[in-house]
């Protein structure tokens, strides 16, 4: 509020929500972006939650050792392990995936965006890991969009325009994401 008050430019947040739950966490995105269209404040947001950096920014810098990289982290969650080999599930906040690994304990998990298939219903198929969700965003680029699909967590999805248009796919529509658990690399 105090930084708002000095109706800034420019409004710069270091984690600003680093200790709030998701439902506060959305919140104060809605409202931060809410005054950033109203005012045209231009918001520049520190974070190292990438589904925040997502949520609060329409564009995404990555910073690695001190320098921008040009890589871009999508579909990345800490977890931890439960242990054993061969395929393990693995709580992602609300909702939990199948991934094939032999270690425990702390890790991340990654999902390729173009690993993600859409579909208007549950397919009958070896992908391990289905889940519904809502599209949230979607951005083009070139012959295919990305879609982000709220799921409990968010996931994003790279498309063909064809496929995206065939389904009908739009904002506010409900999908199913799936996933075969050995697309998920674990780190």
């Amino acid at each position: 509020a105090r930084a708002v008050a000095a109706d800034p430019a420019v409004l710069l947040l270091d984690e600003p929500t680093s200790a709030a739950d998701r439902e506060v966490r959305a919140a104060v995105a809605e409202a931060v972006n809410s005054l950033a269209a109203e005012r045209g404040v231009a918001v520049c947001v520190a974070t190292h939650q990438i589904e925040d950096a997502y949520r609060w920014s329409d564009r995404i810098v990555t910073l690695q050792g001190g320098a921008l990289s040009p890589v871009v982290p999508e579909n990345c969650f800490r977890v931890l392990l439960p242990g054993g080999s061969g395929v393990q599930r693995v709580a992602v906040g609300p909702v939990a995936f199948d991934v094939m690994s032999d270690r425990s304990g702390p890790a991340v998990l990654l999902v390729p965006p173009e690993e993600i298939v859409l579909s208007e219903a549950p397919l009958h198929s070896s992908a391990r890991n289905t889940v519904p969700g809502r599209i949230v965003r979607v951005s083009e680029q070139g012959d295919a969009v990305r879609v982000t699909i709220d799921a409990g967590v968010e996931l994003v999805a790279l498309v063909t325009r064809a496929s995206y248009e065939a389904l009908g796919l739009g904002l506010g529509r409900q999908v199913v994401a799936s996933f075969k658990s050995v697309a998920v690399r674990v780190v």
